[in-house]
């Protein structure tokens, strides 16, 4: 039988009271005399009420965080929850994780929605945990609830790694170099393509941490020969796969089905970068070319030269196609004009390249990273900034997430950053012995190619989903 709505909303309340009730005990544990000492004498002889709902901590005197016993009679000094003063309800909140806040106690009252819901809190919060919380770029619409939850969780998960990620490595499946890592479908297959031509795919929802070889039984598809050319780039929609490699060809695999099948699109160059959402691929290749093919017609492509030198990334969303090249030129491709929008330059190779929330981010052959505000799809070269993060070789991965940014270079790191101006390290990794070839990100897990023949994957231990 399903619980009335009440029934729910009281085992809610119910929830969330007693756990403000711990947190006040170590809140006063920890700040002894925070609060005025008339409030303090109010706590000591309360029984909270939230609501229509009543919870009676007959046995709880809060003394500096010690429980003894309470004769106080109920009647005369039962207050509610929300008339506690919000500087007390906000100290208190400082005590619970953001998703907590979000989920739960702002959707107790009104009372808690109007006091977290607005920026100021976030603000407030977020400056108090870190030195510097300004955005890269901020908006009039910019999303500090949102952005103080992935911050203060990814921060945490990987300020301790060990206690946060499943961390394992594989190495089953290919004999060469690995050039490129791809996570799809929020992170439950990952493709991995091998100087060997071989491409693996992997069930990573199999992996069972409490077997003696807990890897054993993720690769779910192992093709050799699938591509005549090393396979340097990948790009996935929904069930479909597309792998490009230096034999010229662009394949697209579909997973969908219990048999994986293929179809082919050959192409005039090695094919370095590809940017796919359905319907529409863009591939960027060595004879500094960039292509935009339909698959559903794939000889009518389109082909555009914008660059000097080989084209060594791509990227793009519904109204755009961006590339960067060896000649540090970056290359602003308008799909619905059918021309290019604009182009800028930085001083080096552009060997990485990740683009949405409005920044366009860029990893150079130096290992420094530039930033340009896209905001209103101006693409405005003087907003760049360059940052040295502290890599020494060139930056092959880049990925920016609204929690964080991720790293890999061919100086064997690998780096997580803060998303912020002037970024500062989270933490800095080392999981392979050779140059880390490309990276992957999706819906929290992390993965790794290395030139050592060896892929690393960070899977969390408990999978938060995202409530916006």
């Amino acid at each position: 039988m399903e619980s009335s709505p009440q029934s729910g909303e009281e085992s809610n309340i119910n929830v969330i009271d007693n756990e403000l009730s711990d947190k006040i005990q170590h809140m006063m544990a920890e700040s002894g005399d925070t609060v005025n000492q008339d409030l303090e004498n109010k706590v000591k002889n309360t029984s909270f009420q939230t609501s229509d709902t009543v919870v009676d901590h007959d046995n709880m005197k809060i003394d500096n965080g010690i429980n003894s016993n309470n004769d106080c009679d109920e009647n005369e000094c039962e207050i509610c929850l929300t008339d506690l003063p919000s500087e007390v309800l906000i100290h208190i909140a400082s005590f619970l994780d953001s998703r907590t806040i979000i989920q739960s106690l702002y959707q107790v009252c009104k009372i808690f929605h109007d006091l977290f819901n607005h920026d100021r809190y976030w603000k407030t919060r977020m400056s108090q945990r870190w030195k510097k919380i300004q955005p890269v770029f901020e908006r009039e619409d910019f999303n500090w609830r949102k952005t103080c939850m992935e911050r203060e969780e990814v921060h945490q998960a990987w300020s301790n790694p060990d206690e946060y990620f499943h961390h394992f490595m594989i190495r089953d499946g290919f004999f060469s170099a690995v050039d490129v890592v791809h996570l799809m479908k929020g992170g439950q297959y990952l493709a991995v393509g091998s100087r060997d031509r071989y491409l693996n795919i992997f069930d990573l929802d199999k992996y069972d941490c409490d077997s003696e070889r807990p890897t054993t039984n993720l690769n779910i598809f192992s093709e050799t020969k699938v591509h005549k050319g090393w396979i340097w780039s990948m790009a996935s929609y929904d069930n479909t796969l597309v792998t490009g490699s230096w034999d010229t060809y662009v394949r697209l695999w579909d997973l969908g089905n219990d048999d994986i099948t293929h179809q082919d699109i050959k192409l005039e160059t090695p094919v370095l970068g590809i940017y796919y959402e359905r319907n529409f691929i863009a591939a960027c290749g060595f004879n500094k070319r960039m292509y935009m093919i339909d698959p559903r017609t794939p000889r009518d492509y389109t082909r555009k030269c914008y660059h000097q030198k080989p084209v060594l990334c791509i990227t793009g969303d519904s109204k755009h196609v961006l590339t960067g090249g060896e000649d540090g030129v970056v290359s602003v491709y308008d799909r619905t004009a059918g021309k290019q929008f604009k182009q800028f330059q930085i001083d080096s190779f552009v060997n990485s390249i990740s683009y949405g929330n409005d920044q366009l981010w860029l990893g150079d052959k130096k290992g420094r990273l530039h930033v340009v505000d896209t905001h209103h799809n101006l693409f405005d070269e003087n907003t760049i900034q360059t940052y040295d993060v502290g890599h020494t070789g060139r930056v092959y991965g880049l990925i920016h997430a609204d929690g964080a940014i991720y790293t890999g270079s061919s100086d064997t790191m690998v780096k997580v950053i803060e998303p912020i101006l002037d970024p500062d390290v989270i933490t800095t990794l080392k999981p392979h012995k050779g140059e880390v070839a490309r990276i992957s990100y999706n819906n929290g897990v992390f993965a790794t190619a290395g030139s050592d023949i060896s892929v690393g994957v960070w899977l969390p231990k408990k999978q938060n989903y995202d409530i916006f």
